[in-house]
This record gives C-alpha cells, structure tokens and sequence, in this order.
C-alpha cells in the first residue's frame, strides 16, 4: 500500500502505529526512568552530583539541540530511513548507558541516546503524517500521543522496580528488544516516503516565525514550564531516597499521581484551550 493511502484502523495502520509508537515511546520512557535510579546510580559509579546533573542533561541537551535537524534530515533522505536510523542508534547508546564503568562513559553513552532520540521522535510523527489517510490521521496523531504519554506516566515505576529488584542497568538494556521490534515493523510494514520540496532559504526553521510575539511568548512559557517540570522530576527523586528514606520502587510510585493527572487531564485541558482561547488555561497551569 502507498503512503497517504493507509487506513488507521487496518492492519497495515496498527503496525505504523505499534513502530511509530514504540520507537517515540522509548524516548519518552528514557526521559523519566532514569530519575528514580539516579541514586542507586551515583552509589555504584561514584558519581557527585554534578555528574548525575549531566546525565540527565546531556540526553536532553542533543535531543533537544539536533531535533529539527533530525525533521530536515528526514524530509530530505526518507522518513522511515531516519527512523530505523535513530532506532539502532538508540539501541547501541542504550548497551553503551548499561555497560558504564564510570560516570563519564554513561553521560557521554546519554548524549549519543540523545542523538538517536532526535533522528527517530520527528521521524516518527512524519511517518504517520505522510502515511495514514488524511481522515484517519488525528485519530492516528491522538493515539500516537497518548500512548507516548503512558510511557512518560509509567517510566518513575518502571526505573524503581528494576533498580530496586535487578539492577539500575536494566533500564536501558531493556531497551533492546523493544528497539529491536520497532525496526523490525518499520522495515517490514511502513511504506517509504520523502518529502518533494526542496532547497530552502531556511531548511530548518524559519527564523521570521520570531517575528510573532505569539510565537515567541508561548515557546518562552513552555520554556520555563518544562524546566521547572524537569527540575522537579529530577529532585524529588533523590529528595525521597537521600532524606525521607523511601527505597527506589517506592520514590518511583510517589510520583505517578502526578504523572497520571497529567495524562488524564490533558485532554480536557486541550479541549478547554479550544473553547476559551490558549491564555487563560497557560495563565492558570503556570500559577
């Protein structure tokens, strides 16, 4: 089947949803688990706190800073191709995180998931966008998105019970055979795509849309939000084992609540925003 024939609800459709999903779910997944182990982590490798910083920035410092050159690069070589690129590339710098004798092998084996991150998240949206029928792709975008959100909801979880009952290690060898199945249904079931318009004055983004103030204010707020969500996510977890005492399993249960009423209510919220305008809600979450 070509590309922008595919029906959400074929075959065909679930196994583009199932690599798409699997491949951005692991990056998300990677954002949170690794905070509940950080302890566990500093313990085993000697690590400072400086060095527990970094490994948490540094995989989101080249995720973050390769993201739109990831898009481009995908738009320009095959979205399924930088797809399985950044799938295997994430694979081999998980074996690199789980294999670390020391603290600067592991931040250096996170920057290089960060990069694997950056060549697969857009890739994957990018896939669905080019080949799931036009009617069928906000269903398709919408599951995309909340089954990304259950991995980010379930990564606390997930990094204490394997920290507390195997090995803080296991969370990024366990990586592997989810890695291995998204490859497999990207090169098997999702049909090849490319972007046909080429050569732009700004190939990347374009720096006229910070022109708009609207633009601007809401990538500043989002900005400082999701600093101060990371923050938290990073603190809290050392704050519960290092001061209250709680073992890793339980310091990752505290912070479901929160994770789960962010799934949950981020629907409405998105619906509400509709209805009344972006200001109000941002205003309010923001207070």
């Amino acid at each position: 089947m070509n590309a922008g024939e595919v029906r959400y609800h074929t075959a065909t459709g679930r196994w583009v949803l199932l690599a798409t999903v699997l491949g951005s779910g692991l990056v998300t997944l990677d954002a949170t688990v690794v905070n509940v182990a950080l302890p566990a982590i500093g313990t085993d490798l000697d690590a400072d706190f400086a060095s527990l910083q970094w490994t948490v920035n540094a995989y989101t410092l080249t995720q973050a800073g390769l993201l739109l050159l990831g898009g481009a690069l995908g738009d320009r070589h095959g979205h399924r191709r930088v797809f399985v690129l950044g799938v295997l590339w994430f694979a081999v710098a998980s074996v690199l995180c789980g294999a670390a004798p020391n603290a600067s092998w592991l931040i250096a084996a996170r920057a290089l998931q960060g990069v694997g991150a950056a060549l697969l998240t857009p890739a994957s949206l990018a896939i669905i966008e080019a080949t799931i029928r036009p009617d069928d792709r906000s269903a398709a975008i919408g599951a995309w998105s909340g089954l990304g959100g259950v991995m980010t909801a379930i990564g606390p979880l997930v990094g204490g019970y394997l920290t507390a009952a195997v090995t803080w290690r296991l969370i990024f060898l366990i990586n592997l055979p989810f890695t291995g199945l998204a490859v497999w249904a990207a090169v098997r079931h999702v049909p090849g795509s490319r972007e046909t318009h080429r050569a732009a004055r700004h190939p990347v983004l374009p720096l006229a849309l910070f022109r708009s103030r609207q633009f601007t204010g809401a990538n500043i707020v989002t900005f400082v939000i999701y600093g101060a969500l990371g923050g938290t996510l990073f603190l809290l977890p050392i704050q519960l084992q290092r001061v209250v005492g709680l073992p890793a399993l339980e310091s990752g249960m505290a912070l479901i609540p929160m994770t789960v009423l962010m799934l949950i209510l981020s629907p409405s919220a998105g619906r509400l925003a509709y209805r009344v305008g972006p200001r109000p809600p941002t205003a309010t979450g923001s207070a």
